[in-house]
């Protein structure tokens, strides 16, 4: 088969009446069955689309998952019926169902196996790209294509195009993944990614773990693309067996699938797992992208730091938000070939941004211009 990138290769697995011989490719319009497909709250709006086309039966009634999270503060009368509605349909079609306070969509999602790396799984909400940390092309749709899934097991997708985006180097002490995602989205502000399908790719994934990697599939959604995925590797497997382990302690999950599974968790097993191990999904080494962004994440910095005479700072990355870090006399914050940023100890309560604005002003300047620069070298649009 020629070479796919590791969101085609998904997609050709979960497409259905594909022509023989056929490889998918971006751009293609496909008719697809999904592994699972999530809704919350908005469950309550699907259900009378489900009926308003004639429908009565689920084609796969463990193919829906509800999950119940966005409004749960909320004990209205008017609520507390949505919600009663929408369990009672699920109890009525046998769905998975997750009542209110038991957690968010798209973590149960993850935390309960229907995000199993190397499928595809929807879910009617924006976020649904979080899935792409487990390497599960995971993609928005709307209620419309919700209720036809539930009553078909197909919708249609048009695969996007494919951006690869390589992160090199390491992090410096104390950034996140939520700091990598904020500076993608500030480096790259140009709609590089729009509509997008993202693959993150390159020798700083070492040092992601899992969570930071669902952070960053998380919030590609804010940098407007639709799918973000990494890749299937040894940080998504021992994910998964320290979960089988601590629900093999904990117990199932209560929901109408165990019944069918003997006992044992039927999505995150030790079986499934081994088998996931065997044969992991990869993108071709020649595979084709549209365009490819790089990162170097020693580039990820913060932008001002308060220093106290006890050495204890607050430090803030580029967006605003706020966390502690603590900065010693004599730290050092700077990307291969950057001014260095030393954080000196000078009186109490001195801004360290304000003895070194020039310097910062011009190291940001610089990171701008080098990862947009590389970007364009790399740009086959």
């Amino acid at each position: 088969m020629p070479p796919q990138n590791l969101i085609e290769k998904i997609a050709q697995r979960f497409a259905v009446g594909l022509e023989a011989g056929h490889v998918v490719r971006a751009g293609d319009y496909l008719s697809i069955r999904p592994a699972y497909v999530m809704t919350h709250d908005n469950s309550g709006a699907v259900i009378p689309k489900f009926r308003s086309i004639g429908a009565s039966k689920i084609a796969n009634q463990y193919q829906p998952v509800f999950a119940l999270d966005h409004d749960i503060q909320n004990q209205s009368p008017e609520n507390l019926a949505k919600y009663a509605k929408i369990e009672a349909f699920a109890r009525e079609m046998g769905i998975d169902f997750y009542p209110a306070g038991r957690g968010i969509g798209h973590q149960i999602m993850c935390e309960e196996g229907y995000a199993w790396p190397g499928t595809m799984v929807v879910a009617s909400d924006s976020h649904s790209n979080m899935y792409g940390g487990l390497g599960c092309l995971g993609t928005p749709i709307v209620r419309t294509d919700a209720a036809a899934i539930w009553a078909t097991g197909r919708t249609w997708w048009q695969v996007p195009p494919v951006a690869k985006v390589e992160l090199t180097g390491k992090l410096s002490p104390g950034i996140t993944g939520k700091d990598v995602i904020i500076t993608l989205c500030g480096f790259f502000n140009k709609d590089e990614v729009l509509n997008f399908a993202i693959e993150f790719c390159g020798e700083g994934l070492s040092a992601l773990p899992l969570e930071q990697r669902l952070t960053i599939a998380n919030m590609t959604t804010e940098w407007g693309a639709l799918v973000g995925l990494f890749p299937i590797d040894e940080i998504t497997i021992d994910w998964l067996n320290k979960r089988a382990d601590f629900i093999a302690k904990r117990g199932l999950a209560r929901v109408a699938s165990d019944k069918d599974a003997g006992g044992i968790h039927p999505r995150i097993n030790q079986k499934r797992i081994s088998e996931l191990e065997i044969e992991r999904l990869r993108a071709d080494h020649d595979a084709s992208y549209a365009k490819e962004l790089v990162l170097e994440l020693a580039l990820v910095l913060v932008d001002r730091a308060l220093m106290g005479g006890d050495g204890e700072g607050q430090a803030h990355r580029a967006g605003g938000h706020a966390r502690r870090q603590r900065l010693r006399a004599g730290d050092e914050l700077a990307g291969p070939g950057l001014p260095v940023l030393r954080f000196l100890d000078q009186r109490p309560r001195i801004g360290a941004a304000e003895l070194h604005q020039e310097e910062a002003a011009r190291a940001v300047r610089i990171v701008r211009r080098r990862a947009v620069h590389r970007a364009h070298m790399v740009d086959r649009d």
